[in-house]
């Protein structure tokens, strides 16, 4: 319908008409794309949202899973403690057998931290870091992911070190907590 107008308007030398319908149909593109651009942009902040959301619940666990780890680990590092208290007097109360055993079980193992990053790495995996708009919070999460490949390293280097001094110490050991009795074998 617009193109036979245009048509019948070019026809009739009717310049006027030709321009106004020109600009119509300009001005209608330049709505379309502002519509088309707008809804991306909206598409785009509904992922940022999701993707904030995801890295906030990463974020979350890690927090949860190492606070977890710490307590265990001040336990571990209190029967530690006494079973190096009783070593030191040559001497060990009944009641202490488990807290003994466990801590000569424990000594000179780790937890490393537990770190969620399943949303960072799908950001980098698919180039979508950008999506998100602050760009003080691009860059903690790039000083972030900095600090955990730093970590994964580190705790694997310490790990791998601790591993064989660890697996000759427990093929030495055997640890029987039957009733109060303590047992160990060499």
């Amino acid at each position: 319908m617009i193109l036979r107008r245009f048509t019948k308007h070019i026809n009739d030398q009717n310049w006027f008409a030709v321009g106004l319908d020109v600009i119509v149909v300009m001005v209608g593109i330049f709505f379309g794309l502002q519509v088309q651009s707008w809804n991306e942009g909206r598409l785009e902040r509904a992922e940022e949202h999701q993707y904030l959301g995801r890295l906030h619940d990463d974020i979350t666990s890690s927090i949860s899973r190492n606070t977890g780890n710490v307590e265990f680990l001040k336990r571990q590092g209190n029967y530690t403690r006494i079973m190096l208290d009783d070593l030191s007097k040559c001497q060990m109360a009944l009641d202490h057998a488990y807290i003994f055993a466990n801590g000569l079980f424990s000594l000179g193992k780790l937890l490393p931290p537990a770190l969620s990053r399943t949303v960072m790495d799908e950001l980098n995996a698919t180039g979508k870091t950008l999506i998100i708009r602050s760009v003080e919070l691009r860059s903690a999460l790039a000083e972030h992911e900095v600090y955990l490949n730093e970590t994964v390293i580190i705790d694997d280097k310490i790990v791998l070190r601790t591993m064989p001094h660890i697996i000759k110490i427990d093929n030495k050991f055997v640890f029987n907590l039957s009733g109060l009795n303590l047992a160990m074998t060499i």
